[in-house]
This record gives structure tokens, sequence and C-alpha cells, in this order.
């Protein structure tokens, strides 16, 4: 057990996997797709044009960029959605 203050490397400790485990890069991008595709489906989501960039997608609620907001793996749907 970690002391408060300590740091404790590993899974046990409960920290992040590795950026570079390619098992955790293809979890944490199912993780955004699946994230996406409820904001998407979401009646609070609008599209926003960006020049020279594909469509962006804001969520009313929290004022987030979706295609960002769903990329983090501490991040809330503000409505409880994911």
């Amino acid at each position: 057990n970690a002391t408060p203050g300590s740091y404790v490397e590993g899974p046990a400790s409960g920290a992040n996997p590795s950026p570079y485990d390619p098992a955790a890069q293809e979890a944490q991008a199912k993780t955004k797709a699946d994230r996406m595709q409820i904001c998407l489906a979401c009646p609070e989501a609008i599209e926003f044009k960006v020049p020279l960039l594909a469509p962006k997608h804001r969520c009313r609620k929290c004022n987030c960029v979706c295609e960002g907001k769903t990329a983090i793996p501490a991040a809330k749907c503000p409505l409880g959605k994911w």
C-alpha cells in the first residue's frame, strides 16, 4: 500500500495504462468512438463549421467540443449518458 504523497507504479495503483500500450490505445479509441456515437445521437449536440476542418460538434449543456471531450478518459457527460 502507498502512503500519502508516495508514488506506486502499475495497474494495482489504479493508474492509467501506458499511452504507448497498443491495447490501451485501442481501448481508448473504442471508448472515444462509443462516446461520440452517443453524443451524435443527443439533441444537445449541435454541429458547427470550422474553416478548413471537418465539422465539429458542441454540447449545449457543457459547451465542450464533443470530439475533444470524448477522448478524455476522466471526462463525464453532463447528462450522465457516459
